[in-house]
């Protein structure tokens, strides 16, 4: 009896803990909830990158669905709308109820004017009931069953949600590390341009301090050379900006990638897509989560369709009651007397109810619902629709590109060679100043084209990947 006793306290334990529910999970880290920011910021984005030397786009992409909080979101959406489900199911249980109850009435008949015989002066009763209730749903035209059909969709819905979020994760991972990779060649080819007009500079201004050139051309040279270190500086800020952005996408506390990963340069790889125009809108028609939505959308527009015609149904329940009444009376008159009862009882039955007219609200509700059916037929075919003009317009946007890129590359060794060759003729003043800046300015004109090109060919790519969720081109 001691070590029964000892353990009583466990009851009340285990009703608390079954109160709070069981629903458990991981929250966000502690800093992302903070409204200090500190060390423990800069910890925790070092320890989502420890031991990542050389971050690689399918890398980030990785990281970001692991910690990425809008897509960690989506998860517990599913599984609300788990929960939903097995909320409809419950509709296929018997209701049962218990109740009890207990109260006195304390009445004083004062003042009384010629009474009846045997009158009670005063009158105590004490009463208690208790009962239990359970009724069963046996029909309501199916209403029930397409409730379970409309809620199992609704999981299937909020799991093509989660994938259209990722997609968009990771396409918005690829933009933000293309646009750094952009932005560090960008810095790459202003600081060359700078160092150029500066060897020039510091070519001419001794030539021009002994009048053997103009002193225009040396202001010409550090003018360039200034304009140079302003589009360098504008690359800085511009990769400053796509590295809070891709920080942000990868869940860094931080809010920037600390060191020391590094991003490897721009793939500059011209590939063809790997399958044909038609084989390309077959596997989006297949693969993209959208269309996945807007079919899952249309059943549950069609299972909503079906459920208004149920409340053209009658519905039936099954019931049963039994209750236990205790009375206890004292009551006085000429002398104390006092009683007492005890009433159990039992009942059943089952119950039918048929809606006869409401006003028409019913019939419009089904129309309602015909309506919402065939918009949501309409939202399906605009859906297809649209995506088969973005995988077209994708394709079309990389080819663009790929063709431009070539373009560029070609023509980077010929505008090199070409700015050599004026070089070392401006040496020799053979060329003029104007020539030296002109040829100088279609290098650097081209180089930051070509790597233009190259950063809109490796979105247009990201951009194909995140219609077709499938990486056409996979890391080695």
């Amino acid at each position: 009896m001691s070590i029964l006793c000892s353990r009583c306290w466990l009851v009340p334990v285990a009703l608390l803990l079954l109160s709070g529910g069981c629903y458990t999970y991981k929250p966000p880290e502690a800093v992302l909830e903070g409204t200090v920011f500190d060390e423990a910021n800069r910890e925790a984005s070092r320890r989502r990158l420890e031991g990542i030397k050389v971050l690689t786009l399918r890398l980030a992409q990785r990281i970001a669905e692991e910690n990425n909080q809008s897509f960690l979101a989506t998860y517990h959406a599913v599984n609300a709308a788990r929960m939903r489900y097995y909320q409809s199911l419950g509709a296929y249980a018997p209701e049962i109820t218990a109740g009890t109850g207990v109260g006195q009435t304390l009445e004083w008949n004062n003042h009384l004017v010629n009474p009846m015989p045997h009158t009670p002066a005063r009158n105590f009763r004490f009463d208690s009931t208790t009962n239990v209730t359970a009724s069963y749903l046996i029909f309501d035209g199916l209403a029930r069953e397409l409730n379970v059909l409309i809620q199992k969709r609704e999981i299937e819905r909020e799991k093509a949600v989660r994938m259209r979020v990722i997609c968009m994760v990771r396409q918005a991972v690829a933009y933000a590390f293309d646009d750094m990779q952009l932005a560090a060649r960008l810095g790459e080819i202003a600081q060359q341009n700078r160092e150029f007009q500066l060897k020039l500079h510091g070519i001419v201004e001794p030539e021009a301090q002994r009048n053997l050139r103009p002193e225009d051309e040396v202001l010409n040279f550090q003018v360039l050379a200034g304009y140079a270190d302003a589009s360098r500086i504008a690359a800085v800020y511009q990769l400053e900006v796509s590295d809070f952005a891709l920080a942000q996408l990868l869940g860094l506390p931080e809010g920037r990638l600390p060191g020391p990963p590094e991003l490897p340069p721009a793939d500059t790889r011209i590939r063809p897509l790997p399958f044909s125009m038609e084989a390309t809108i077959d596997l989006a028609l297949s693969n993209n989560p959208q269309m996945h939505i807007m079919q899952q959308t249309l059943k549950i527009a069609e299972y909503n369709k079906f459920k208004s015609y149920s409340s053209y149904a009658p519905t039936v329940t099954a019931h049963a009651r039994f209750s236990y009444n205790v009375m206890s009376s004292r009551y006085r008159d000429y002398m104390y007397s006092h009683g007492s009862q005890d009433t159990p009882s039992f009942e059943y039955g089952i119950q039918a109810n048929y809606l006869i007219f409401n006003g028409l609200s019913r019939y419009n509700r089904m129309r309602e619902m015909q309506a919402m059916y065939a918009m949501a037929q309409y939202g399906m075919a605009e859906t297809y629709l649209q995506l088969v003009n973005d995988v077209r317009a994708a394709c079309a946007n990389y080819q663009n590109h790929a063709r431009q890129a070539r373009v560029y590359r070609d023509l980077l060794a010929a505008a090199r060679r070409q700015r050599d060759l004026v070089y070392d003729r401006y040496l020799k003043r053979e060329a003029s100043v104007d020539r030296i800046d002109k040829v100088q300015t279609y290098y650097i004109d081209t180089e930051v084209r070509y790597a233009t090109e190259i950063n809109l060919l490796n979105k247009a790519l990201a951009q194909i990947e995140a219609i077709l969720m499938v990486e056409l081109f996979p890391e080695d």
